[in-house]
């Protein structure tokens, strides 16, 4: 089964309007108003998993775990990234003070029932002999009752023998190999598959991926899971994560992906089912200027960037607006 999340769930309310615009297509209508839910309950809404992303930054408490597995359905899924103490201050060297810090991920993973733990080591970490000594150390000496993933960075884990060795390292501790899966292929898999997805064509998170994006990773996940025996958890991790993950669900349960949001269709994700015209272009402006749309795959501008090229007159309906829009960008 492919399981689609994003990383992290904190900002999907600044884009919920056009998460709400794709989603009703996928679950049916979805709910216009969020009432009492917290961020989180009104992500799970939406997607079946979450990588919990905020555990690389800060140290929280078991009890925090416990309540965010609480506030949502019991098929909800985490999955949770580990401290960079670990990865990136100690460099999986595993002294007590770094296995001190993976016990407190472990920890948390465990309070929320996480189906795996994510390492994810900087590009620093080369493919060293030293380094392939420690992560050997680290592997043995850990906890590995939640599985492990490892997501390895950097140009030279690319080559040939780093491949090889990587390959006999994960396998060896199965631990599962996570790679930006339109890029890279993953070395090994064990027992799930992840992957992790961080724009085009390099590491760009303003980047939001077009529907031919979209049709390609669909068949790179689909040929993954014919050959693996468990599921294949994808995490968006740009900008528009929210909105590009609710775009791949509805291509992976319709079968084929909704319109493409650039260019004048952007205004129309972002500004459906408000209730608000007719509306002049200053009222526009007032009111939604500072609001960001994709306008092409890898640029997002505010909309007052491309209102102020509008006629100054007062717009009926929405569809007047688009039409305006089209006019002024040659559509």
């Amino acid at each position: 089964m492919i399981k689609v999340g994003c990383c992290g769930w904190g900002r999907i309310n600044l884009d919920l309007n056009k998460v709400r615009y794709f989603a009703s297509e996928v679950k049916g209508e979805a709910p216009r108003k969020t009432g009492r839910l917290s961020t989180l309950q009104t992500y799970a809404k939406y997607f079946d998993v979450v990588e919990v992303n905020s555990s690389f930054y800060s140290y929280h408490k078991p009890s925090t775990y416990e309540g965010w597995r609480r506030a949502v359905p019991s098929d909800f899924e985490f999955t949770v990234k580990c401290h960079k103490d670990v990865t990136h201050r100690f460099l999986l060297k595993p002294t007590a003070e770094c296995l001190e810090s993976f016990n407190s991920t472990l920890d948390g993973a465990l309070a929320c029932k996480a189906k795996a733990i994510l390492l994810q080591t900087p590009a620093s970490f080369r493919p060293s002999d030293e380094n392939f000594s420690r992560a050997e150390e680290f592997f043995r000496s850990i906890d590995r009752s939640i599985p492990i993933v490892w997501e390895t960075r950097g140009d030279q884990w690319l080559e040939d023998k780093a491949i090889r060795r990587l390959r006999e390292l994960l396998e060896r501790y199965e631990i599962t190999h996570v790679t930006d899966v339109l890029k890279v292929k993953p070395v090994y898999i064990s027992g799930l598959a992840y992957f992790r997805l961080h724009g085009l064509p390099g590491y760009n998170l303003k980047y939001s991926y077009r529907n031919e994006d979209l049709e390609r990773l669909l068949k790179e996940c689909r040929e993954v899971e014919r050959e693996l025996d468990g599921d294949v958890y994808l995490f968006f991790n740009n900008y528009a994560m929210y909105i590009d993950g609710v775009r791949f669900k509805l291509l992976l349960e319709k079968g084929e992906p909704p319109e493409s949001p650039f260019g004048s269709r952007a205004l129309r994700v972002a500004l459906n089912g408000l209730d608000c015209w007719p509306a002049s272009k200053s009222d526009l402006l007032a009111r939604f200027g500072e609001w960001y749309v994709w306008i092409e795959p890898d640029r997002n501008v505010k909309l007052k960037a491309v209102l102020k090229d509008f006629s100054d007159k007062i717009y009926e309906s929405l569809e007047d607006l688009i039409s305006e829009a089209e006019k002024v960008m040659g559509e």
